[in-house]
């Protein structure tokens, strides 16, 4: 039973300026901002009103727990508030139809909680997000009304997420549950939780069943922290090694790219292929004394982008031998990834709020680490599943995959002596010097064969099962995808002309060697245009998907307005 209850109305002229005023018990800077972005967000959603319930802390775990860890940090009995805050977007919102009003009409549930901060004069309230539920961004419903699907935001791409089963309140006691498609955002309360804390919280807990709270971190780690001898010495709390320990410790792996050891990786492409694998991610930062780390929950996509092709273009031979040579060959490369056109990385900041746009060109540094340190991407962790081991890296895989393709359109080769239309664009295109687009994915076997089975190229056509089988059934259950275009059908229609499957649980290759046919013989199925090649049959089928098809898409379930 909530100790208070109210239903606010937030439509015109009211001011959610206003209502978070009303709503902290003493105003303090910078700790009510994730709050004020929250509630810009709802406004953006269309907002209509706001269930208030204040709780009785004891009565619910984690709140009792969270509190257990403030007191024992101040070492006496603090003050701690929760109240649970439900937005909806409903036009005719009453208590009395509560119950009967749909799904897709409640915006986010978030418990705020406050504490008296013992360790500031006059023990001001320390107001936090301790956890939150929100709904991804999209357009407002006319009316306030939720007639029709939901319209997620132009272009923007919402990999990680997760639906999340919620509970409001009514007046007699009762409860309405409700399912919100989101992502969990919750807010460091600076005290028994930092930046990691959070960080840690809002990745694991968009993985379906999890829970994960401040205490329980801290219970993994053996942490205690008190006033008096302040555990964290970094303003982020924790090494890798302990965000690490936290992660595995759920029977989850990781794959880690340190981003200062190898100043030459570009930060972007890795964290692009990671989100596109819809793998959780953690991206930490330099800041000017310190460090912080976010959550990348997915990116934004700018088709009408000019610089991916005209850099191509425009700097030539030197700009396109960087990969190769990281390889040891000095070959020029004929292809863009597919992070050149990603302007955004779509990330949660427990200091500002959910859901802002990280520049991606805001944290590339052209200068060394040790000569210029600061606002610069230092660490990539992205969570793994349990059931299978990472070895070959995304980035082998997509140069492996353009390598072989270029061997496919040589004289008297597969795509060379084609007769298909597309097939001779690809060729086409490798002759006058024009770039591939190549986007590159760790995906599941399952939802390979899914996409397969929905799919259709742009004539209409069609895998048949028979296809299908020949094409999936010895493949394992894990693999990379790259995919390979031309740039005007990647941003224009979305779909791509090559497939090619390239194993990741080999060693990486060792480019001393110098061997490329070690690197084929990791590629276990080619698609082209009218054609089919698997390297366990050892041959390769006709087909009458002879067009381009649609990218391969990790989670059809959430699509967004595209230009």
């Amino acid at each position: 039973m909530p100790t208070s209850y109210d239903i606010i109305e937030t439509k015109q002229p009211s001011s959610f300026f206003q209502f978070i005023d009303n709503l902290i018990n003493e105003p303090r800077t910078n700790w009510d901002r994730p709050l004020h972005r929250l509630c810009s967000l709802f406004r953006k959603m269309g907002c209509t009103h706001v269930i208030k319930e204040g709780l009785e802390v004891n009565d619910i775990n984690d709140l009792a727990k969270e509190k257990e860890g403030l007191d024992s940090f101040f070492e006496e009995d603090v003050s701690f508030e929760a109240t649970r805050l439900t937005f909806i977007c409903s036009d005719h919102l009453n208590e009395r139809n509560i119950p009967d009003i749909e799904d897709k009409s409640f915006l986010a549930s978030i418990i705020l909680t406050q504490f008296r901060d013992l360790t500031v004069d006059n023990h001001p309230w320390h107001p936090y997000v301790f956890k939150a539920f929100v709904s991804l961004p999209r357009k407002p419903i006319a009316n306030g009304e939720c007639a029709g699907s939901i319209t997620y935001l132009l272009n923007n791409y919402y990999h990680v997420n997760r639906t999340y089963e919620c509970s409001c309140g009514l007046r007699d006691g009762e409860e309405r549950t409700f399912n919100i498609k989101g992502t969990f955002f919750c807010q460091q309360n600076s005290k028994t939780s930092v930046c990691a804390h959070a960080g840690l919280r809002m990745i694991l807990n968009n993985r379906d069943g999890m829970d994960l709270t401040t205490s329980k971190i801290n219970e993994i780690l053996n942490l205690s922290p008190n006033k008096s001898e302040k555990r964290y010495k970094r303003s982020w709390g924790l090494s890798v090694d302990e965000v690490v320990k936290v992660i595995t410790s759920f029977n989850l792996k990781c794959k880690q790219w340190n981003f200062f050891a190898y100043p030459t990786w570009d930060y972007a492409q890795y964290t692009h292929r990671s989100v596109e694998s819809k793998f959780p991610s953690l991206l930490a930062f330099s800041t000017a004394n310190d460090m912080h780390v976010v959550p990348v929950v997915g990116h934004t996509l700018n088709s009408d982008m000019w610089r991916p092709e005209a850099e191509f273009q425009y700097k030539g031979q030197l700009y396109r031998m960087t990969e190769s040579q990281l390889f040891g060959l000095n070959t020029i490369e004929k292809h863009v990834p597919a992070a050149s056109w990603v302007d955004h990385f779509i990330i949660h900041d427990d200091n500002f709020g959910p859901y802002y746009c990280l520049p991606v060109d805001s944290l590339r540094r052209a200068t060394l680490p040790r000569l210029d340190p600061h606002f610069r991407a230092y660490h990539l962790i992205s969570i793994l599943p349990s059931d299978f081991d990472i070895k070959a890296s995304s980035r082998e895989a997509e140069w492996a995959s353009v390598l072989f393709v270029e061997y496919l359109v040589q004289p008297n080769k597969a795509l060379s002596t084609s007769r298909e239309y597309w097939a001779k664009k690809i060729c086409q295109s490798y002759r006058n010097g024009e770039p591939w687009v190549v986007r590159t994915a760790l995906i599941d076997k399952d939802t390979f064969v899914n996409n397969l089975s929905d799919d259709r190229d742009y004539e209409g056509y069609q895998f048949t099962q028979q296809e299908i089988e020949f094409m999936t059934s010895n493949l394992p259950d894990w693999f990379y995808l790259s995919e390979i275009s031309l740039p005007d059908l990647y941003t224009t229609n979305k779909s791509k002309l090559i497939d090619i499957v390239y194993t990741c649980d080999q060693e990486p290759w060792d480019p001393r060697k110098k061997k490329i046919g070690e690197l084929f013989q990791r590629v276990l199925l080619c698609r082209v245009p009218g054609s089919v090649y698997v390297a366990a049959h050892r041959k390769s089928i006709t087909s009458n998907v002879k067009s381009h098809m649609p990218l391969f898409r990790v989670d059809p379930t959430v699509t967004c307005e595209e230009w």
